[in-house]
């Protein structure tokens, strides 16, 4: 019974010692002057808060305020962490056992603000930096080994039976972006409960958030977790029903991430930093490594990222004894499934790092929005591939092809592509999408710091809807960069392709001569590539022409392109073409030559000339070098120039437009169907013209000789010699006396023709500069014969006699010019 009465006397005393502590000594005006300052010096900021009350069941303090580093203060985020209202609840009677029980923590609306500024300096960096920087790191942390073994052997057990977080703000700032553009990622609505929070077994917490940025709708994010303080261990589980991974890179936008920071070799994880912490540092980025052990599991029901929707994913990762990995990634992409793993371990002086990636049954659908912009759509196929990659140092994503960069290595250890198909949008304005479909593509062992081979096959649509099946083999080496490619095809049509891939932007006069920084600027930079390319069809269309046994050789490095080989069947003949490219700006230049041997003149010259049609036979030789800029139709027509020879046999050149103009003119009608022996001659071209200083059309009764040029719009200024061999005999409409004045001394007539128009609306004429010289040649030679004849007759003596034969025939030859210049009138 006196015990009992002690043990009264004793709750009574400690009962009315507690209201005066309380009441009269522990005022919120003595702890403003005397637990604040030392706090404020412990963290290096400043601390205020409205009101703090203490009673019988515990403490309650209301607006507290932690000032944020001067450095950092934005308008309205100027804190660095705030609070409306903390309640703290206690218990006395379990102190006498040891015990601290706290029936509940609350805290109210509290906030806290993490700021990243342009220079890449956080907001917290500058927290208990007086108290850190007293003594070196040894020292302190002896000393802190030893605080936290006296704080141990007190044997002080602390228990809060509710832990309660009620709509908690976390904000990140950052303005370290490259771009240096503000951008905001905020956990909002945070509310976390946790029962029996204990530091001597585990405990577990539930929460629930938002998570916002500037981008798109907020993400609702429940988590539970499991922390074991002895251990010490804590467990994390994250379910997300919908993420946009896109808004959070948004929010980033240029940021400095672990992918861009360059690995100096400026560090060692080995040497533990302060507070038994491990920081292995790089550049701007950072890992810190502490005791204590890590490991996180999150399920998202629909994740998208760079326009790529992942469903049901499942990430399981882990940090544990200084060492990150994640043993599990699984997600549904597109009727296939993704899983990899990963390893990071900073125990080294260098993070070392091992991944492995694997793709099954992925439909290539999932990435349409990817090609979109490379004007790739309607994809379709499913792909696999298994990939990895190891390393140390920052798996700096430039450096992992360089060979001489041994820290890094990166493999596709098997790559398959079924049934792909997709259409190529990027053409010229007016014409059809290019269709591939049937594709399967193979390649084994993929490395990024030597070559590798593989294999493709597929069917190429064009805009008519003939499929053209391929086959390719490869190799290609990325340090580099190198392609070499071998296709077999059953059959191309090149004008449907060139029409596609033709120029988006057609070429003028006037963009070459008053703007030419807005050509230049069109121009797109050649990569740096080197390649080969050989090609080998056993048709190749092109307009009416038909080119069978097709074999080609290209080749490029840099800006230039070179046509090695090509040699092809055409029109029961050959063909062979050489040539070299220089993608440059403003406009691309190119050089070659073209040989063609024993072909169909008709079937050949229809590919260029629609008109030709059935007006052009016999067996065709052509050689033509040249040289140019831009590949268009305008481009040609202005800066082509060339030099080359053509040769005609047993052909026959009728029913064309010029010809029977000339046949009807002159009074020849064979002109009209003329006979092709041994044609031919030389031409050039220039300035969008084609000239000719002598080509020749006939045989060995009857022939045409052409001078002058035609434009390549088909604007004629000719000059022609239409000549009958000796005894086929003269043209109807000539005088007998001029004919035999106009005789050539190989005994051939020729009749000078000027010819302009069109080549479908030729205007032929006799020219009167060159019957005028013929007139000034003739009318001597015709006096001289005259004159020759004199005295040979008695009835021709007298002066009457003597000039009348000679004004003869001087007017048998000006009657011949005038009625061929009279013909030229309309």
């Amino acid at each position: 019974m006196t015990l009992m009465v002690a043990i009264a006397g004793l709750l009574v005393l400690l009962f009315a010692a507690r209201i005066i502590v309380v009441r009269y000594i522990l005022t919120p005006e003595w702890i403003d002057a005397n637990v604040v300052p030392q706090i404020e010096s412990a963290i290096g900021r400043q601390v205020r808060f409205k009101d703090i009350s203490l009673g019988f069941r515990g403490l309650s303090l209301e607006g507290l305020r932690v000032s944020d580093d001067p450095a950092f203060v934005r308008d309205k985020l100027s804190d660095f962490a705030s609070l409306d209202q903390l309640v703290l609840k206690l218990r006395l009677l379990p102190l006498l056992h040891g015990r601290l029980v706290i029936p509940e923590i609350v805290l109210r609306d509290p906030l806290i603000v993490v700021h990243r500024n342009a220079a890449g300096k956080f907001n917290f960096s500058s927290l208990g930096r007086h108290s850190d920087d007293s003594g070196d790191s040894g020292g302190s942390g002896g000393e802190d080994a030893k605080s936290r073994d006296s704080e141990a052997g007190m044997g002080l057990k602390i228990l809060a039976e509710k832990l309660r977080l009620q709509n908690a703000r976390v904000v990140f700032v950052d303005e370290a972006g490259a771009t240096g553009r503000f951008s905001q990622v905020e956990l909002r609505r945070l509310n976390l409960r946790s029962d029996g929070v204990s530091l001597e077994h585990p405990f577990e917490m539930n929460a629930s958030m938002e998570l916002l940025t500037s981008h798109g709708s907020p993400t609702r994010i429940n988590l539970s977790a499991q922390f074991e303080p002895l251990a010490p261990f804590l467990g994390l589980d994250l379910n997300i029903a919908k993420l946009d991974g896109d808004q959070i890179i948004a929010a980033f936008e240029g940021a400095p991430g672990p992918a861009s920071v360059k690995d100096d070799g400026s560090h060692d994880a080995t040497k533990p930093a302060p507070a038994a912490k491990q920081t292995t540092k790089s550049g701007s980025g950072s890992w810190d490594v502490g005791a204590i052990n890590v490991s996180a599991a999150a399920h998202i029901g629909e994740l998208s990222v760079g326009g790529v929707t992942f469903e049901q994913v499942l990430c399981e990762a882990e940090l544990i004894n200084g060492t990150l990995s994640m043993p599990k990634l699984e997600a549904r992409l597109a009727g296939g499934e993704v899983s990899a793993r990963s390893e990071i371990s900073f125990r080294a002086k260098l993070p070392a790092y091992q991944a492995k990636l694997s793709v099954s049954g992925v439909g290539l659908e999932a990435l349409a929005e990817l090609g979109a912009p490379y004007g790739i759509k309607d994809l379709g196929g499913s792909i696999e591939f298994e990939a990895r990659a190891s390393g140390s140092g920052v798996p700096d994503l430039d450096a992992l092809y360089k060979p001489r960069d041994r820290n890094h290595d990166f493999s596709i250890d098997s790559l398959h592509l079924r049934n792909g198909r997709f259409s190529y949008t990027r053409v010229a304005e007016g014409a059809q999408p290019l269709g591939f479909s049937e594709l399967a593509l193979r390649a084994n062992d993929v490395r990024l710091d030597r070559p590798f081979d593989f294999e493709n096959s597929g069917s190429l649509r064009t805009k008519q809807g003939t499929a053209s099946r391929f086959e390719a083999m490869g190799s290609f080496d990325a340090s580099i960069p190198r392609l070499d490619l071998s296709v077999q095809a059953d059959s191309l049509n090149l004008d449907e392709i060139l029409a596609a891939l033709g120029s988006r932007r057609p070429y003028t006069g006037e963009q070459l001569a008053g703007d030419e920084e807005e050509t230049e600027s069109s121009e797109a930079p050649m990569p740096a590539l080197e390649a080969s390319l050989i090609l080998d069809l056993e048709q190749l269309h092109s307009g009416d022409l038909l080119l069978s046994e097709v074999h080609s050789k290209l080749s490029a490095s840099g800006s230039r392109v070179s046509l090695d080989e090509f040699t092809a069947r055409v029109a029961g003949g050959n063909i062979e073409a050489n040539g070299v490219a220089t993608m440059t700006s403003p406009l691309p230049g190119y050089r070659g030559s073209l040989r063609v041997r024993d072909v169909s003149a008709g079937e050949f010259t229809q590919a260029f000339w629609d008109e030709s049609r059935g007006v052009l036979t016999g067996t065709l030789g052509l050689s033509f070098d040249f040289s140019g800029q831009g590949f268009d139709s305008l481009m040609l027509r202005d800066k082509l120039s060339g030099k080359g020879e053509i040769e005609i046999k047993e052909g026959r050149f009728s029913g064309s437009p010029l010809m029977t103009t000339l046949a009807a003119f002159t009074g020849v009608e064979e002109l009209a169907d003329m006979r092709l022996a041994e044609s031919g001659g030389t031409f050039e071209v220039a300035n969008g013209k084609v000239s000719t200083h002598r080509m020749t059309l006939g045989g060995s009764e009857l022939r045409v000789v052409f001078s002058g040029e035609a434009s390549l719009e088909g604007a004629l200024d000719l000059e022609a010699a239409i000549g009958t061999a000796p005894g086929s005999g003269a043209p109807a409409t000539l005088d007998p006396t001029l004919v035999s004045l106009i005789k050539a001394d190989d005994g051939w007539i020729e009749l000078p023709v000027a010819v302009a128009g069109t080549i479908e609306r030729p205007r032929p004429s006799f020219p009167a500069r060159i019957l005028s010289a013929k007139a000034r040649e003739l009318l001597p030679q015709a006096l001289s014969e005259a004159l020759g004849g004199l005295g040979t007759s008695p009835e021709d003596s007298g002066p009457r006699g003597t000039l009348a034969p000679a004004a003869e025939s001087m007017r048998s030859v000006l009657e011949g010019i005038g009625e061929l210049l009279n013909r030229n009138a309309p």
